[in-house]
């Protein structure tokens, strides 16, 4: 009897297995390494510029349409003319895309680039692993990690699916600059992820939010997209000592020092979204630039990330997940429940009950007190 009940879970078992097998996300990264090829071969070789080729690229569109934000002078016509430039072996200027580089460090950054053709299989396996638990089940993605061998940004910046990495910036020491890299790209490419079951707030531009449950809506959203991409990719854990991976992982680490800080900071803005003669709409964008901005050392991010780490520790990544899908006050009611206890994380500071207050009136003005019910 024993025996046949064995076997009878065992079939049972396998059943289940089979069956989350099916329903787990399906995560596809592709890490792209022949647009920079193209520009590489071009450099100094005295070819002609297919400008059609150039103009008709689906990647170079992406890119463009990303750095025009930043100026006039981040066009095709100025992309076009720096091809043209190096191709002669001349550096360009102006030289808003960084043409130069692939004149005067073109060893250099050929070197970088074959390394990462190299690893490049291995790169995406990592970052599938470090996605796929955190996308809803049955999820079906594909994206691709783009290097970009002419760009202004240093580290990367996303456009729809795509992420692209700059390898100017970390080609000089591109050996310890690898672990970055996975980490990055997996930051990135879960924002394009998160933008698939995210629900968006009411108002997507801090401009346009006209009262304080906006306002509120707003941040929290933030708060739940840059938080759990912190935390599925936590740069503490990079390896290397490269320029960009040192720089990561010190901001990442000078952050978690100070969290109870950062989450007294998070308190206390979230309250002033109800208060003052500003209009809303300028409230929300002071926050937010406080708060997520560059120039503040991305504070929240890390409040968000120890949110997330506390509600997957106490009620797994599937709920995690579900939380995310709905409105954003929920990922606020769900901390409040998974630290209502003494056993939470270590650096899992408690929020003040304003906070919670805020959480909750959003809620009630959409007419749900909390829907964490579906979740935990």
């Amino acid at each position: 009897m024993r025996v046949a009940t064995l076997a009878f879970c065992a079939v049972i078992l396998a059943g289940m297995q089979a069956q989350a097998k099916e329903r787990a996300a399906n995560i596809r990264i592709d890490f792209n390494t022949q647009f920079a090829e193209s520009l590489l071969d071009i450099a100094c070789s005295n070819k002609a510029v297919d400008e059609a080729q150039f103009r008709s690229s689906t990647l170079l569109k992406s890119q463009i349409a990303h750095h025009e934000r930043f100026g006039e002078r981040f066009s095709y016509e100025n992309y076009i003319e720096g091809l043209k430039k190096i191709s002669r072996c001349e550096t360009p200027s102006p030289d808003p895309f960084r043409f130069t580089a692939l004149v005067e460090r073109r060893d250099e950054i050929t070197n970088a680039l074959a390394l990462l053709q190299r690893r490049e299989k291995a790169l995406a396996r990592d970052v599938q692993k470090m996605l796929a638990p955190y996308a809803p089940d049955g999820m079906d993605f594909s994206g691709s990690v783009v290097i970009a061998a002419a760009s202004f940004s240093c580290g990367g910046f996303a456009e729809g699916a795509d992420f692209f990495i700059d390898l100017q910036c970390v080609s000089s020491e591109i050996e310890e600059e690898v672990g970055a890299i996975q980490y990055l790209s997996a930051h990135e490419t879960y924002h394009a992820i998160q933008h698939q079951f995210v629900p968006k707030p009411a108002q997507t531009e801090a401009a346009q939010i006209t009262n304080t449950d906006e306002a509120r809506d707003f941040i929290f959203h933030k708060l739940i997209l840059e938080g759990t991409a912190s935390y599925v990719a936590d740069f503490r854990d990079v390896d290397g000592t490269g320029r960009y991976s040192s720089f990561s992982r010190d901001l990442a680490k000078s952050n978690y020092r100070r969290l109870g800080s950062n989450f007294l900071l998070f308190d206390y803005l979230i309250e002033s979204l109800g208060a003052g003669a500003e209009p809303a709409s300028q409230r929300a964008q002071d926050v937010y630039d406080l708060g997520f901005g560059g120039q503040f050392e991305e504070l929240f991010y890390y409040v968000g990330a120890q949110m997330a780490a506390e509600i997957d520790a106490d009620f797994g990544s599937s709920a995690l997940v579900c939380i995310m899908q709905l409105p954003s006050e929920n990922f606020v009611l769900a901390y409040e429940r998974a630290t209502d206890h003494g056993d939470r994380l270590a650096d899992s500071h408690l929020l003040r009950p304003a906070t919670y207050d805020a959480a909750r009136s959003l809620a009630a003005t959409r007419g749900a007190a909390s829907r964490l019910g579906a979740c935990i």
